[in-house]
């Protein structure tokens, strides 16, 4: 869960997140920013599904769903 991240870092992590392999297919990731800001534009395969604000927060949720990349060298 990624939260109170200041919207300057939210991109980068989402970032980490998409490249590094630490979400499984299916995984759900919570975003959380100030209501007045957008959230950056998200990986191929991540899909906001939630998109709301409350107050001063906005918030959304995004299903995940990675490509699985074939190694041509695997038996």
């Amino acid at each position: 869960m990624i939260r109170r991240i200041p919207p300057s870092l939210l991109a980068p992590a989402i970032e980490k997140l998409a490249n590094n392999g630490w979400l499984a297919a299916g995984a759900r990731v919570y975003l959380e920013t100030a209501s007045s800001s957008d959230f950056p534009t998200l990986p191929t395969g991540w899909e906001l599904i939630r998109d709301k604000t409350a107050g001063q927060v906005r918030y959304g949720l995004v299903v995940v769903e990675i490509e699985r990349k074939i190694n041509a060298h695997s038996p």
